[in-house]
């Protein structure tokens, strides 16, 4: 079906997977079609995942390899089918978070092996990843309404790890000490953690609000062309 399809997506919109024992409710299936260069990324990729089994990739494999196919129990009301595959792509912020909570607060180190203090350690850390990550949203709302960009996450973090011995010394310190450094902090935030802005590529947000959260804007089919 999709090697006969002439459209950059097809829509299976109610699909039952597993027996009826064992179904998790109706599904929907998205095919996006992806731009020659991903497609013909991802067919050398099987081509030398086979070779290296001594084996050929099918015909209908090749073809496959020139889709991404989403499934989502999400309805098309909540989810419409022009953002399923942004928000797939954007996953990879989430990815960043987890790299960030191992390479700066050592979620995946210890200097401890009584079981309990490790336990300690990592909630004391996830509740410092919980605060420092609230920094880069509340950093981002402030850019995009003064800058019209967002808060670059690592430049974010790299601020942050200079100022870390400054600003656990400062919790010690009275409060009014405190406050003037973290208004200084957010000064320096403001200043030097800014995303450099492309005239040709529209932020996060511009996306989602295009391609989601306004409807009346029409929807071109080069749109579903997945790079």
């Amino acid at each position: 079906m999709l090697a006969a399809s002439p459209d950059n997506q097809v829509n299976w919109p109610a699909l039952l997977v597993g027996g009826p024992r064992h179904r998790a409710g109706t599904l929907r299936l998205v095919a996006f079609r992806l731009s020659p260069e991903s497609a013909g990324r991802q067919r050398q990729g099987l081509r030398e995942s086979m070779r290296k089994r001594g084996r050929m990739p099918t015909v209908k494999a090749l073809e496959l390899a020139g889709w991404r196919l989403l499934l989502t129990n999400a309805p098309a009301d909540k989810l419409p089918t022009t953002m399923l595959s942004y928000v797939y792509r954007l996953r990879w912020q989430i990815e960043l978070i987890f790299r960030q909570a191992k390479s700066v607060l050592r979620l995946d180190r210890s200097e401890s092996e009584n079981p309990h203090r490790i336990q300690t350690e990592i909630w004391a850390r996830w509740i410092g990843a919980v605060l420092l990550f609230s920094w880069p949203a509340q950093a981002s709302a402030e850019c995009r309404q003064r800058y019209h960009t967002d808060a670059s996450f690592e430049k974010l973090i790299r601020r942050m790890q200079r100022w870390g011995l400054t600003l656990a010394r400062a919790f010690l310190a009275p409060a009014g000490d405190l406050l003037s450094l973290l208004r200084t902090i957010w000064k320096q935030i403001m200043t030097n953690a800014r995303k450099g802005r492309e005239k040709s590529r529209r932020t996060t947000w511009e996306n989602l609000f295009n391609l989601w959260l306004d409807p009346l804007i029409p929807k071109t089919p080069k749109e579903f062309l997945i790079n």
